[in-house]
């Protein structure tokens, strides 16, 4: 148990955090519980760059964006961000499963996608890791666009050295 979420299964892991399914005790709903990887926890910049993660799911309010219900604090030794947990796969899994899709499907996806990318612009957030990996597809087919991990606040200037590359260059 973290806090109060029972944590039931590992659902993923990127570079920064594992992302667990899990329940709310009391409510009984089910969540997605991302942890700080405890090597990166002990270091206040890795904590800082996890609470502007949070802060930015924070902002935003949009049908196609993971949307956050908990965060633990930059403070505590096991950071986690509590998010709605999304039954579904990702577009990289359904890529790989599935293949190409008809273009009326890709379409209707960017869509929906540019329509979350936009309200995140909006509000002055830059995702800067557009991918595959970083989108959901709920099983009722709804599109989820998840990990501002890296996201920029367009008022930030130092997030990262100059001439560094951040994301996924490929995409």
């Amino acid at each position: 148990i973290v806090d109060k979420y029972e944590i039931l299964e590992k659902i993923g892991e990127g570079g920064m955090a594992t992302v667990y399914r899990g329940r709310h005790v009391t409510l009984g709903r089910d969540v997605a519980v991302k942890v700080l990887h405890p090597h990166l926890s002990s270091k206040e910049r890795n904590r800082q760059r996890f609470a502007r993660e949070a802060q930015a799911i924070e902002r935003l309010d949009h049908d196609h964006i993971l949307s956050i219900l908990d965060y633990s604090g930059a403070e505590e030794k096991n950071c986690y961000i509590v998010t709605e947990y999304i039954d579904g796969v990702t577009l990289k899994e359904l890529l790989e499963e599935r293949g190409r899709f008809p273009s009326e499907i890709v379409a209707m996806m960017g869509i929906e996608l540019m329509s979350a990318l936009g309200y995140a612009h909006q509000l002055g957030l830059v995702h800067r890791d557009l991918k595959p990996e970083n989108v959901m597809l709920r099983k009722d087919g709804a599109i989820k666009l998840m990990d501002f991990g890296i996201a920029r606040f367009m008022d930030e200037s130092q997030l990262t050295v100059t001439g560094t590359l951040v994301g996924s260059p490929a995409y």
